[in-house]
């Protein structure tokens, strides 16, 4: 990191103005780092009896944001003690069916906390606490479009249902011959992505799995066998979908329609 981000550059100003901050910015655009920063010089200031709350849609991304947390701050020697409340990839946290929790975690909180939510996407949910905000919060949002990389290809394949599997298994044995080193298979219901697992495994593929039905233990691993590359495939539902940091991603494959767009 040698020069701050766009949505860095925006916000970052403003939480340590002690403002409530919606900041809209695409995915890998530097949103954690945004708040995660100010965050950690204003407990450096005053580390004692306060602490910062951070939500997010999946158990995956708070472990991810841990670590980024203790990266950032490891030359602070904090620990964590909260007048900060984040909501990373937050309307995915209020369209998650979160309420009755989020309810309970707001109703819990001093009023005078300061709120910082970050998004990929903006959503009348996300313009609701914004309008409701009694701290005069800040917005900020770089739009830009639904921008791909230069160098991504997209392929629609229209097959009948019933052959799905038979194409899958086609392209994961083609996988080397076409010079691809990693694949994420996206499935809809955590019940196809177990049987996607049990049929790669029958057909000795290594694979790994991800989905909520899964123990915290082994969502972890999947992931982390994943990036590491001790597995070079991963079958996910929509857990995976949003903010997790892989490096390096040659094949992406959508086995049902996505939910979220």
């Amino acid at each position: 990191m040698r020069e701050p981000t766009p949505v860095q550059t925006h916000c970052i100003p403003k939480i340590l103005a002690g403002r409530d901050v919606l900041g809209i910015a695409q995915t890998g655009s530097g949103k954690t780092a945004a708040f995660a920063l100010p965050i950690l010089n204003r407990l450096a200031e005053d580390p004692y009896g306060v602490f910062a709350l951070v939500i997010t849609p999946t158990r995956e991304l708070a472990f991810q944001l841990a670590e980024q947390f203790r990266a950032l701050g490891s030359c602070l020697h904090l620990r964590c003690s909260v007048v900060f409340l984040v909501l990373d990839e937050a309307d995915r946290v209020l369209d998650a069916g979160f309420e009755e929790e989020l309810r309970v975690v707001f109703q819990c909180l001093p009023k005078n906390r300061q709120t910082l939510l970050f998004s990929a996407t903006m959503t009348s949910e996300l313009q609701t606490l914004l309008e409701l905000s009694a701290n005069k919060a800040y917005f900020y949002e770089a739009y830009e479009g639904f921008r791909t990389v230069e160098t991504l290809k997209q392929h629609y394949v229209f097959i009948p249902k019933t052959v799905k599997d038979s194409y899958l298994v086609h392209i994961m044995s083609k996988m080397e011959d076409m010079n691809i080193r990693s694949a994420m298979i996206f499935a809809s219901r955590c019940r196809d992505c177990h049987l996607l697992s049990l049929l790669l495994e029958e057909l000795e593929v290594e694979a790994a799995s991800l989905h909520s039905l899964k123990s915290q233990a082994l969502r972890l691993s999947a992931v982390q066998h994943f990036k590491s590359g001790r597995v070079s495939i991963l079958l996910a539902t929509d857990v995976a979908s949003r903010g997790l940091d892989i490096p390096t991603v040659d094949l992406v494959i959508n086995y049902d329609l996505p939910r979220f767009y």
